[in-house]
C-alpha cells in the first residue's frame, strides 16, 4: 500500500478515515484493554459474529441518511487508479501464483449502496469498473469467481446489514454455501453480461 512510486499514497494518509483509526488506535493504547474473544479467531468472516452490533432496517436507514447529507460515497471511481490497483496489485496476485487456485467473490452490498450510486452520477463508471475487473479475472485459468453484486437475496435483504455496506456472519455463510454449491458462479458465457453492462454504461 506504501510503496514509493504511488503518488496518491498522501491523499490517503491524510484522508479522515486514517487520521479517524489513528485516533482508534492510540486510544486503545493508552485505555485498558477490553477482552475480545472473537478476534482471535483466524476465520472471522465466515465464523464469527460482532457482539452487539445492530442489524436491520434502522441501523442501515441511519447510514443511508448520514451518507445522504454529507455527500458521502461507497462507490468512488477515478480511472487512472483503478487501472494502475487492477495491473499492478490485484492481478500479479494470481499472476505470480498461476499453481494456485483462487477463489474469488464479489459481494453484495445493500440496495441502497446501488441506489445511491445511480443518485451520484456514479453508476456507468461503477458499472464500468467492475465489467472490466470481472472480465480479466475470468481470463485466468486459476480463478473462480462468483458475482453476488446483483443477488436479490441478499442486497434485498435488510436485516443482512449493519449499515449500506457491511453484512453480518449469517449472510456471510450463506454466501460461503452459495460459493461451495457453485452457485453464482460466473463463467465465459458471463462476458455477453459485461459487454451489455459496458455498452449501457457508455
Amino acid at each position: 500500500m506504501y510503496r514509493d512510486d504511488h503518488k496518491e499514497d498522501y491523499r490517503y494518509f491524510f484522508s479522515r478515515k486514517s487520521f479517524s483509526s489513528m485516533i482508534y488506535l492510540i486510544k486503545r493504547k493508552t485505555s485498558p484493554k477490553r477482552q475480545r474473544p472473537y478476534q482471535a479467531i483466524t476465520n472471522r468472516m465466515f465464523s464469527t459474529e460482532y457482539p452487539g452490533k445492530a442489524y436491520g432496517l434502522a441501523p442501515v436507514m441511519r447510514d443511508a441518511v448520514s451518507n445522504e447529507k454529507s455527500h458521502h460515497t461507497q462507490t468512488p471511481y477515478n480511472a487512472e487508479v483503478h487501472r494502475k490497483n487492477l495491473s499492478e496489485e490485484l492481478l500479479p496476485i494470481f499472476d505470480d501464483h498461476p499453481d494456485i487456485e483462487f477463489t474469488v467473490y464479489l459481494p453484495p452490498y445493500h440496495i441502497y449502496t446501488y441506489c445511491q450510486s445511480e443518485h451520484f452520477k456514479e453508476a456507468d463508471a461503477l458499472i464500468r469498473q467492475r465489467a472490466e475487473v470481472m472480465k480479466e479475472l475470468l481470463k485466468r485459468k486459476n480463478v473462480t469467481l462468483h458475482d453476488f453484486q446483483a443477488d436479490r437475496k441478499y442486497v434485498m435483504n435488510h436485516d443482512f446489514f449493519s449499515d449500506v455496506q457491511h453484512f453480518s456472519v449469517v449472510a456471510a455463510r450463506e454466501i460461503l454455501s452459495d460459493i461451495t454449491a457453485g452457485r453464482r458462479r460466473l463463467t465465459g458465457a458471463a462476458e455477453r453480461w459485461m459487454k451489455t453492462a459496458h455498452n449501457c454504461a457508455l
